[in-house]
């Protein structure tokens, strides 16, 4: 190991320190040359351990331990890509970068012109055509849902067409807005069409919101004949559609078609995300939407939080930039295919155990429905015990209104050899609920 590294691991294994010691201190203490020193320190500071002040001396950074309460070992819960997959190497290049621009002041509240650029650019291989003016830039895609649903409550009334299950951070926007939600049904065969049309005679709302593509959490994906219906039926109706689609860069081959895609009549309102295949930490989200809309949408983003952060913004452009965000998400998209094609050989040992195990081609979850010698919200808290960390299915239920006995199962965060830890995990404690006799209120008779 070269001297100036020495000095460093030294440093590094010091408790409660915060100022160095002068470079000629330090030099005669670890007998090497002022240069050595001086090439340390510059070292610490390039990972961010260590800063100069000039005339002042050179300071450590204190690095807190992460919390040992956290005994999750298997996140089945998170979205998020596990660290493995996330380009933090690269992005902090672009983060360094964006920073010697000196972006540190306020912006749009529609966001940097720039970045609205390369997004219209980069959307074209989504094969969502818009212009920088149509796209609002906002602090992840839930903060457009939170601005969309404002506008409708404001602007429209108070109610909106909602499927179910869906989307759970949405459903909680509703419910927090005290917004009345008409709900149709969403299932493995699409679109309960005959009762939405039903619905739509019945009661004449503006709005309808729905995952198309990846759905969250059933994971399958609307037939073009369906979204093309969907579409129709906005036109008959004269509603408009909110279309999230919040896995939208792992379909840059155009594999299917977005609604926005195939909307002619300026129906939709695009929105969707950089955190289900990036980073998550930056939060920056994206909507596209006709003129009039991104003009009320515009005096609500600024009246909650004026802009979103400029360096999230100038890196993720500076990112975009380098063209190598589509080798990220190739290698993205290959890792959830094989994610998913392990879960196959696990079909038939939960359809013994009374569990409908629904594994899609693509995205990034699995749907399990159980049987009702099954208590859920008991095997939830099993699995925590284990370790384990899974999703109820009924949040993704409007107020949780139905009992969907089920749990969503996210493999965005978990390397394989977790994943099989896990699936053996939960069958585990099937077969060990199936070995207790359940009472009222989940409790347990031996």
């Amino acid at each position: 190991m070269e001297k100036y590294l020495e000095i460093v691991e030294e440093i590094l294994s010091w408790k409660k320190i915060s100022r160095l010691p002068s470079i000629r201190e330090m030099a005669k203490k670890m007998n090497c040359s002022p240069g050595t020193v001086i090439r340390a320190y510059k070292e610490l500071e390039n990972r961010h351990r260590a800063y100069t002040l000039p005339q002042s001396g050179t300071y450590l950074i204190e690095v807190v331990a992460e919390s040992e309460e956290n005994t999750v070992k298997i996140d089945f819960l998170s979205a998020s890509l596990e660290p493995s997959l996330r380009p933090m190497k690269v992005f902090e290049h672009c983060l360094m970068q964006a920073i010697q621009t000196e972006h540190y002041d306020y912006t749009l509240p529609e966001g940097l012109d720039t970045l609205r650029s390369v997004l219209a650019k980069h959307f074209e291989k989504r094969f969502v055509y818009c212009k920088p003016e149509d796209i609002l830039i906002t602090s992840g895609a839930q903060q457009g849902l939170y601005l969309i649903a404002q506008m409708i409550q404001r602007e429209y009334g108070n109610g909106l067409y909602v499927e179910q299950p869906t989307y759970g951070g949405f459903i909680r926007v509703v419910e927090s807005l005290n917004m009345e939600a008409a709900m149709f049904e969403r299932s493995f065969d699409g679109i309960d069409f005959k009762a939405l049309e039903k619905l739509l005679e019945e009661k004449s709302i503006k709005w309808l919101y729905t995952v198309p593509n990846y759905h969250n959490p059933l994971g399958t994906d609307l037939t073009k004949k369906d979204k093309l219906k969907l579409l129709e039926l906005a036109v008959k109706h004269d509603f408009y559609i909110i279309e999230d689609d919040y896995l939208g860069d792992l379909n840059l081959n155009l594999r299917l078609e977005t609604l926005h895609y195939l909307d002619i009549s300026n129906r939709v309102i695009y929105v969707t995300s950089f955190s289900k295949t990036f980073l998550p930490g930056i939060r920056v989200g994206a909507l596209v939407a006709p003129k009039p809309f991104i003009e009320k949408l515009k005096i609500l983003k600024k009246s909650m939080d004026i802009n979103t952060c400029t360096l999230s913004q100038k890196g993720l452009e500076k990112y975009l930039q380098a063209d190598i965000y589509h080798k990220h998400i190739k290698k993205v998209r290959a890792a959830m295919q094989k994610k998913l094609k392990s879960v196959e050989i696990y079909r038939r040992p939960f359809e013994s155990a009374g569990v409908n195990l629904f594994v899609p081609d693509a995205g990034l979850f699995i749907w399990m429905i159980f049987d009702r010698r099954i208590h859920i919200k008991e095997l939830i808290k099993d699995l925590a015990k284990k370790g384990i960390a899974v999703m109820d299915g009924d949040v993704f239920y409007y107020r949780e209104s139905k009992a969907s006995h089920a749990l969503r199962v996210s493999l965005s965060n978990v390397d394989e050899d977790k994943i099989h830890q896990g699936m053996q995990g939960i069958l585990e404690v099937i077969k060990w609920q199936k070995s207790v006799k359940f009472v009222e209120k989940g409790r347990r008779e031996e």
